[in-house]
């Protein structure tokens, strides 16, 4: 809130100079600049007084920089004044067009007023760091000694160095008594210039809002589908992207897949064992095919269950040599990763030449804070991966939740089996790339051979994730942006398009590959 005070004073401070010298002739209107300029004063100091900084900080660069933009425009605002009333607007433009470019930086000025108090971070690892030139490391590391920290590099398996500053991330271990002064390590590696970005690790968890369905909605009719999976009739979402005329597509049609493509679950980990997944399952890790939590094996399941094996449920993996999924846990037994283990499951992901990385996760965007994810997607983008997010379980707009608002990602939000926007769904309005799947009463794998249904952004994400891995089987080079122009091209309306996006029809996309 002071950060915001701060800046907008800051600029109605030089608008009421640029008033003053204009009407000084004019009693009447030279007292409307002159209450501004009071006003303007005021709030401008009590904004830095109480805005949550280090002193030094404020006194040494933020004031004499104000203090150097006032008499800039006090100098400007005289000369032109001299000149006649018709150069006010000149001079009014000038000054609003300077300052609302400039606003942004008065607004983040002070670097740990743009990190929300009682924010949960990594306690082995709090910060994240950007250094721009890793040969000042070590003087970099000296100033933060006082503090007694550890510092090492973030994310040292990166393969590709050469496209990426993804190597040039380090994270910053901070003693137990210094965790107080977080905020005050984040403004000295600011200040330092050694830094093209720095910010918190912040801890990200499941989204409680995901709930178990206590009534199930269930397929029209199950015949006709010519597959034999005994809970087919508990995937009623399959009417509404009619199923049946994509899997009788892929059989006769004679679509030769270039390749099986591979859909990485960034998850909990998935149940590699489950009857109904293990077929179209491979393993990049072995400590990754376990999950205790559930909710990986159910975003698999969803992905890439094992169709026509008289086994479970089906998915859009109706054959092998189209698909198969994997897992790479990012978040614990309790559903609980930072920003520094989902990164590290993007370049794993990527450096592991997966064609699909399905996310079902995220968590608050604090303020423009999300450099080092935009970093790793484009990263995995880059080595030509698709990276399919949810949109999130907040009922508010997706820009304010990463991975959901970060660039170069396809966001899903959630739709029931009416193509409403499920309430809890974020809307992907704001957003490039933003689709709707369905994410109410989805009945899906979860271990020792087990099913249940889950509602949330979390099951529509790999609904998303299952056809654009066929879309890869098919055509190895697709870009995000192919994806998501075939993907909304092809999509029918919803209730609420504007804000879900385009639902998806997967049988209208494979259409397109044989008629583009």
């Amino acid at each position: 809130m002071f950060a915001t005070l701060y800046a907008l004073s800051f600029i109605a401070l030089a608008i009421s100079i640029v008033l003053w010298f204009f009407f000084q002739k004019n009693i009447l209107g030279k007292k409307i600049p002159q209450y501004l300029f009071a006003f303007s004063l005021v709030s401008y100091l009590i904004s830095f007084v109480f805005v949550e900084d280090v002193l030094s900080h404020k006194l040494l660069w933020l004031l004499p920089r104000e203090l150097l933009g006032l008499l800039v425009t006090t100098y400007l605002s005289k000369k032109m004044s001299s000149r006649g009333i018709n150069h006010l607007y000149l001079v009014v433009g000038i000054i609003l067009g300077s300052y609302y470019s400039y606003y942004n930086t008065l607004k983040s000025s002070f670097v740990s007023s743009s990190s929300a108090p009682n924010i949960e971070v990594a306690t082995n690892a709090e910060i994240l760091f950007d250094i721009k030139n890793p040969a000042e490391l070590t003087e970099l590391t000296k100033m933060l000694s006082v503090y007694e920290v550890k510092v090492k590099k973030a994310f040292p398996e990166v393969i590709n160095t050469e496209i990426t500053e993804l190597d040039d991330y380090y994270v910053v271990d901070v003693p137990t008594k210094y965790e107080g002064k977080l905020n005050e390590i984040l403004s000295l590696l600011h200040k330092s210039g050694k830094t093209d970005d720095e910010e918190l690790n912040e801890v990200l968890s499941l989204d409680p809002n995901e709930l178990k369905t206590q009534k199930r909605a269930k397929l029209l009719s199950t015949s006709n589908y010519a597959i034999n999976d005994p809970h087919l009739d508990e995937l009623w979402a399959f009417d509404q992207m009619n199923f049946k005329e994509f899997y009788s597509y892929v059989n006769t049609a004679k679509i030769v897949p270039q390749k099986k493509a591979k859909v990485a679950i960034l998850d909990t980990g998935v149940d590699a064992n489950h009857e109904d997944i293990k077929d179209n399952f491979f393993s990049i890790n072995s400590q990754y095919d376990i999950d205790k939590q559930s909710h990986g094996t159910h975003c698999a399941g969803i992905a890439a269950a094992t169709s026509n094996n008289q086994l479970g449920i089906a998915s859009f993996a109706t054959a092998g040599n189209f698909v198969q999924v994997t897992s790479i846990k990012v978040l614990d037994d309790n559903g609980m990763g930072t920003e520094q283990s989902i990164i590290a499951g993007i370049i794993e992901a990527a450096d592991n030449k997966v064609d699909v990385i399905s996310m079902s996760l995220g968590g608050p965007k604090r303020a423009e804070k999300q450099r080092a994810y935009d970093v790793a997607i484009k990263y995995a983008n880059d080595k030509g991966a698709i990276v399919v997010v949810a949109a999130g379980n907040e009922g508010q707009n997706a820009k304010k939740v990463v991975p959901a608002s970060c660039k170069g990602v396809i966001t899903v939000s959630a739709v029931d089996n009416q193509l409403k926007k499920a309430s809890f769904s974020n809307w992907v309005t704001d957003i490039s790339y933003g689709i709707a799947a369905p994410g109410v009463n989805i009945y899906s794998t979860i271990p020792n051979n087990q099913y249940k249904s889950n509602s949330g952004t979390s099951m529509a994400t790999p609904y998303v994730a299952g056809i654009v891995g066929i879309m890869k089987a098919i055509n190895p080079l697709l870009t995000t942006q192919d994806v998501y122009e075939i993907l909304h091209s092809t999509g029918i309306e919803t209730q609420n398009t504007k804000e879900t996006g385009r639902f998806i029809q997967p049988y209208e996309v494979l259409k397109k590959f044989n008629n583009p």
